[in-house]
């Protein structure tokens, strides 16, 4: 059988979605941060039989049952998320604190505005050209491990697609 966590992890971990920033007309930034904190807590009965019957149905090997990639997939149906989360920013020595702590589910969503000079220096561009913003995350739980957070930064002009088949359902490369 899969195994993940095993007890509730103090501090919750985090997981972000891919998101994006924009320039405001003042030269400042709003940056979009989207994710959910989480524990892993030791399987429920229901669990083991959701997973008992997936597996079954699946006809998966045990082997194929421990690889990384089943269990990347199946992971966000086996947490339980942590509400009343604070989550920070670390972005180039400083810590900004999210106005909104993560919801009862524990997803977190926030708009949050940064200066023009911080966003220059911490600047990354990928290989296909685009401008992309990367910084950690971290709740304010003592020991909180942090995770890294790539927000695209969309430039003033050009053209933007916006599709509601995402990467979730159909691999697009939307993006590039």
């Amino acid at each position: 059988m899969i195994k993940f966590g095993g007890t509730k992890t103090i501090p919750p971990q985090l997981a972000t979605y891919p998101s994006y920033g924009f320039e405001t007309r003042q030269g400042d930034w709003l940056i979009h941060v989207m994710g959910i904190a989480f524990h892993t807590p030791p399987f429920t009965l229901r669990q083991k039989m959701m997973l008992k019957m997936l597996t079954g149905v699946m006809k998966a090997s045990e082997a194929e049952l421990q690889s990384e990639t089943f269990k990347s997939r199946v992971w966000p149906f086996f947490v339980e998320g942590e509400g009343g989360q604070k989550i920070q920013i670390e972005l180039g020595g400083k810590a900004y604190l999210l106005r909104k702590k993560s919801r009862r589910n524990g997803r977190f969503e926030n708009w949050f505005r940064l200066d023009d000079a911080v966003v220059r220096k911490s600047i990354v561009e990928d290989e296909d050209g685009r401008m992309q913003l990367k910084f950690r995350l971290s709740t304010l739980h003592p020991g909180s491990p942090s995770v890294e957070c790539e927000v695209e930064l969309l430039s003033a002009g050009g053209l933007s697609i916006v599709s509601d088949i995402d990467d979730t359902i159909k691999d697009t490369h939307v993006a590039n």
